[in-house]
């Protein structure tokens, strides 16, 4: 935590169809997480957002269909994940990119501890998950190593919890 005690948090979750036992223990979960952490001594401002991604098997661009921007309401957040949803994700791989892409474009504070919690059980396009649709990268256009950098350049560090069922 940086010595001014801001936090921005933010959940970046793979909400394809494979993620639907994971994604149900996110909503019973995220109270629980907004508590603890807004509990910490030395945290003095708390802001959370949210960013869902799913695929490109629907014929779309883009394949980001959840953002909330960082909030310090938690109620609101509370509200949002209980909306969320599962769809789609026919091959492996998934659209993360696309995800960290939006994770990047936020509005993260200066002097805030920046801080991503990844939640999914697929590697981005591009990189040999097997039958993956699009082996040549996300169809977004962006390139995920990229995405990776700009997180890094602004300070934003990523934890990934990778679900069960993780393949080849």
């Amino acid at each position: 935590m940086t010595s001014t005690g801001e936090i921005d948090l933010v959940f970046l979750l793979d909400l394809t169809g494979s993620m639907q036992q994971q994604l149900d223990s996110v909503k019973s979960n995220v109270e629980k997480i907004i508590s603890t952490i807004s509990k910490l001594k030395d945290c003095r401002s708390l802001r959370f957002g949210m960013i869902g991604y799913h695929d490109h098997d629907d014929g779309t661009e883009w394949a980001v269909n959840v953002v909330v921007p960082l909030t310090e309401d938690a109620s609101m957040m509370k509200r949002e994940v209980v909306k969320l949803g599962v769809s789609g994700g026919a091959d492996y791989p998934e659209s993360l990119t696309d995800g960290i892409f939006e994770l990047v474009r936020l509005d993260w504070r200066m002097n805030a501890a920046k801080t991503a919690i990844l939640i999914g059980d697929a590697p981005p396009h591009g990189v040999g998950g097997s039958g993956d649709s699009f082996p040549k990268g996300c169809p977004c256009g962006e390139d995920w190593i990229e995405q990776l950098e700009a997180c890094r350049e602004i300070g934003i560090v990523i934890h990934s919890v990778v679900c069960s069922g993780l393949r080849e």
